[in-house]
């Protein structure tokens, strides 16, 4: 096992292999000095700067065995750029900050950063920098960054008589993750939900093009009904949300019935699916880009309603962290 700086002159070095540039001093990228110094000097152009801080820890965020650790650095960078996607920004860098066991070899390192740099890459970001340490588990806080030409889209905004959209069919990872705690071989039709939580895509391009068309957005990374009360909160409003009206993606209901899981209670608080839920004046612009689920009210919550109007109750709303309401 090396140690400290070994690796981080050996990570170093597997970023300028994958990547070059994405290391060293690269123009055009915006990275006037990147891994290997005491801080990254990075050139921002005149747009606005979004920055957001993101952290992954085992036995809180995931466990070992649920994937080789190329796949939870992927899954790492895509959450914590779904930030950046829910605000409209375009990732340009991102900062990790690795925590490893003394157990971890010098091959899961280079795992773990092979996930990050892929992922990052895919996004159109280079990693400049960051920190290694050792810590009784895996840890990583990644920070992004990116750029804005216009005001990003918040979470304050949301306009009564708007609708309520979403993207995907929430609750899809939600399954996914039970699966995986559960563990043992998976069936063909439950094998997508596994996906689903394993490998999530910040919806950058989505985000993008809602700036200009939605009022409000956030990334569904606590659970639908929480994540909309986070817009409702922020905006001063309340929601009605139609539940019959919400996506379920092929085969939802048939494995959680076969996994007495409740696919109602899963859809609207399983979290972890990194779409972008948005509020938005109803229309064709906001269609394209969306499933319409509800509409913006009076009030100050979200109220369940059922196929034939009756108001539904809800339990835990989604995941909280030092609280055991959480899932």
């Amino acid at each position: 096992m090396s140690d400290e700086f070994s690796r981080i002159a050996r990570i170093r070095e597997q970023l300028e292999r994958a990547s070059p540039g994405a290391a060293a001093p690269a123009g055009a990228s915006g990275v006037e000095l990147g891994v290997g110094d005491d801080a990254a000097v990075l050139c921002p152009s005149a747009r606005r700067l979004v920055v957001s801080v993101d952290a992954c820890v085992e036995g809180v965020h995931f466990l070992r065995r649920f994937a080789s650790l190329e796949v939870l650095g992927a899954r790492a960078m895509m959450a914590a750029a779904s930030d950046l996607a829910a605000m409209g920004a375009e990732p340009r860098w991102a900062l990790c900050a690795i925590e490893l066991p003394t157990s971890a070899s010098d091959a899961d390192l280079e795992a773990m950063m092979r996930g990050l740099d892929e992922a990052a890459r895919r996004l159109g970001m280079a990693i400049v920098g960051g920190n290694l340490t050792e810590a009784p588990m895996i840890g990583l806080a990644l920070t992004v960054i990116g750029e804005l030409n216009e005001p990003a889209l918040q979470r304050k905004g949301a306009r009564i008589g708007e609708g309520i959209y979403v993207r995907g069919a929430p609750g899809s990872a939600g399954l996914g993750l039970q699966l995986l705690l559960v563990g043992g071989e998976l069936a063909p039709d439950e094998l997508p939900f596994a996906r689903a939580w394993l490998e999530p895509v910040a919806e950058i391009e989505i985000g993008r093009a809602l700036l200009g068309v939605a009022s409000a957005a956030i990334d569904t990374s606590d659970g639908l009904v929480q994540d909309l009360e986070h817009i409702l909160e922020a905006s001063g409003v309340g929601a009605e949300l139609e539940v019959a009206k919400i996506p379920r993606a092929e085969g939802f209901e048939g494995v959680c019935a076969r996994r007495g899981l409740d696919a109602t209670q899963l859809a609207l608080t399983g979290g972890e699916d990194y779409r972008v839920l948005f509020v938005a004046p109803p229309g064709p612009s906001a269609d394209a880009l969306g499933t319409r689920v509800g509409t913006i009210v009076a009030g100050a919550e979200a109220a369940l309603i059922g196929p034939r109007g009756e108001r539904l109750i809800l339990g835990p709303r989604g995941h909280q962290h030092f609280s055991s309401a959480g899932d």
